[in-house]
């Protein structure tokens, strides 16, 4: 039998299911640490991304990527680029530890942990891992979101920390208010997840095959690249809308769901509005996919697991 930091194509047996709430542990602190390194480093294109995206929505000047980025710094110093920083690093530390951290575990109750698994089975225990994550951290996804949105928007001269924003939701709509936005967190959290580790598992089996890449550096490099690629064209749909939602103030009345921002994007920005950011999205997206993985693959061998 292979031991835990061994890598092993055999069908998993039943003792071997039984060491995964052991692992446990050992899955939850190689994700967190892997999606919080990357949060921090990607977090000034995630910024621009997400004023790129409300711009529009505010019916601004449709300022393009790099003329966000400009005007950012230019009205707001670069300290604007910092917004949300401390959230969105908790949030990834947290968030990205149960949605790769839970992968292995749940993937028998799947049927996803056998060799010959389906694309399928892999699929939906991503989706399961990846829904769950951020239903649990809705709450600390839109203090991001709005501590990003806040900052220039009202006079602050720099990001207002998670407890003012908190206090600052919860003052104008509510407990509720804290998980306005869970159902495209979700989805997105849902299908970036399934495109990431599915894709991740099958490019690096291609990669494997075709490049002649042995298990390591360039291997994972190549691998995260094509992943970060497929990752940010599925997702960015519902990351436009996620941000909406989550930027949006309540003003009563309808078209403020989920439903009512996609009617929006279609009638007055059309088709493509969905895919609003794409390029910030992939600089950010792809960078990210890059380090989560690198440093997942590492952080999985220095607490004694197996690679992807």
């Amino acid at each position: 039998m292979a031991s835990e930091g061994e890598s092993s194509g055999a069908p998993r047996s039943l003792q071997d299911r039984r060491r995964y709430p052991s692992r446990l542990p050992k899955e939850l602190v190689a994700g967190g640490l892997s999606v919080g390194f990357a949060t921090a480093f990607t977090n000034p294109i995630d910024v621009v991304k997400v004023r790129l995206q409300v711009d529009r929505a505010r019916g601004g000047s449709g300022k393009g990527l790099v003329g966000t980025a400009a005007w950012l710094v230019r009205s707001e110093g670069p300290v604007a680029l910092t917004g949300g920083l401390g959230a969105a690093v908790t949030r990834g530390v947290t968030y990205g530890g149960i949605r790769l951290g839970l992968y292995g575990p749940v993937r028998p109750l799947f049927g996803a942990d056998e060799e010959n698994a389906g694309l399928a089975n892999k699929a939906a225990a991503s989706v399961f891992t990846g829904a769950l994550a951020a239903s649990l951290t809705n709450p600390m996804d839109l203090v991001k979101t709005k501590g990003q949105v806040y900052q220039g928007t009202t006079g602050e001269a720099k990001s207002p920390g998670a407890i003012a924003v908190l206090a600052r939701v919860y003052r104008e709509e509510g407990w509720r208010g804290l998980w306005r936005g869970t159902a495209p967190g979700a989805t997105r959290a849902a299908i970036l997840t399934c495109s990431q580790l599915v894709t991740y598992s099958e490019a690096k089996t291609l990669v494997k095959r075709r490049a002649g890449l042995q298990e390591g550096f360039w291997c994972h490099l190549v691998t995260s690249a094509l992943t970060g690629l497929v990752a940010t064209t599925t997702t960015n749909p519902v990351d436009v809308v996620k941000t909406r939602v989550y930027a949006a103030r309540r003003e009563g009345g309808g078209g403020t769901g989920v439903l009512g921002h996609c009617a929006a994007i279609l009638r007055n920005e059309g088709a493509s509005g969905f895919l609003k950011g794409w390029s910030a999205s992939y600089l950010r997206l792809g960078p990210q996919t890059a380090i989560t993985f690198l440093v997942y693959e590492q952080a999985r061998k220095v607490v004694g697991l197996e690679c992807l």
